[in-house]
């Protein structure tokens, strides 16, 4: 079973804290420490404050007092880790989240910061690895692993690994509709047109509401040329628009793609 690490009052994701906020709590923890000085919990606390505060010089110095204070070990690399990442020194980061996921290899947040850095570094091997071993193991498993996954394979030629990738996803998750929307996506990236109206269908099969994916199954026919099913495809639009809900008829996007439809209906 993977294991998701939760480092003191981590996870060190980008919180949101107000300015003031964060300049209250960092003030906080210093008084703390004034009077218990080699506290290692308070040090890497307030490293990942001054971390989230842009404050980077001051964040490395804290955890290197804590490291020299003998602090739990995958803490320190895993903070690190994010410190150069959020300062965009990305063979640093690297450096110390392999340290980490090394010494803890079922950690999901160490996976899923190493993925980050290795695809900012356009190292997507270790990425597509990182999000393998997530989607093996992780039984909590997110749709973003599949798709972000699928993505990678896309941008790299790789149509039939994508699209397995995005049948895995509804194999273990269900259709969920982020996930057909990204087949969706990528079957028309690839101008794989067939695919992605079979994407089209399901989500349109999910949803209470059609007309904008029946527009855009009415698109991909007439890139296919099929002049006698787009027309009919229109007048699904047309008839999906007329029996939404006037509120849903007042909305500008709704006034649009209604003009659209009547326009190209006329021709």
């Amino acid at each position: 079973m993977i294991r998701i690490v939760l480092l003191l009052l981590f996870p060190f994701t980008q919180c949101v804290f107000a300015h003031g906020d964060l300049h209250d709590r960092i003030e906080d923890i210093s008084e703390q420490l004034e009077e218990d000085s080699l506290n290692t919990t308070l040090l890497i606390k307030r490293a990942n404050l001054y971390r989230l505060h842009f404050d980077y010089d001051l964040a490395i110095r804290d955890l290197g007092k804590a490291s020299a204070l003998s602090a739990p070990e995958e803490e320190i690399l895993y903070l690190y880790s994010f410190v150069y990442f959020d300062m965009n020194q990305m063979d640093l980061a690297k450096q110390f989240i392999d340290d980490y996921v090394d010494l803890v290899p079922n950690s999901s947040s160490g996976r899923d910061l190493r993925i980050k850095i290795s695809e900012k570094m356009n190292d997507f091997e270790v990425a597509i690895a990182d999000y393998r071993f997530l989607i093996e193991h992780d039984q909590n498993a997110k749709p973003s692993y599949y798709t972000n996954l699928a993505r990678i394979h896309s941008n790299q030629g790789s149509f039939d690994e994508a699209i397995q990738v995005l049948d895995e996803g509804e194999q273990s998750l269900g259709s969920l509709i982020v996930i057909l929307d990204v087949g969706y996506q990528i079957s028309t990236n690839h101008k794989e047109y067939d695919k992605a109206t079979q994407f089209i269908e399901k989500i349109i099969g999910l949803m209470q509401r059609d007309e904008l994916w029946l527009m855009k199954r009415y698109e991909i026919e007439v890139i296919q040329g099929q002049t006698e099913k787009s027309h009919a495809t229109l007048k699904e639009v047309e008839k999906a628009i007329e029996i939404l809900p006037k509120r849903h008829l007042d909305n500008p996007n709704i006034i649009a793609l209604k003009k659209e439809v009547e326009e190209l209906l006329s021709r």
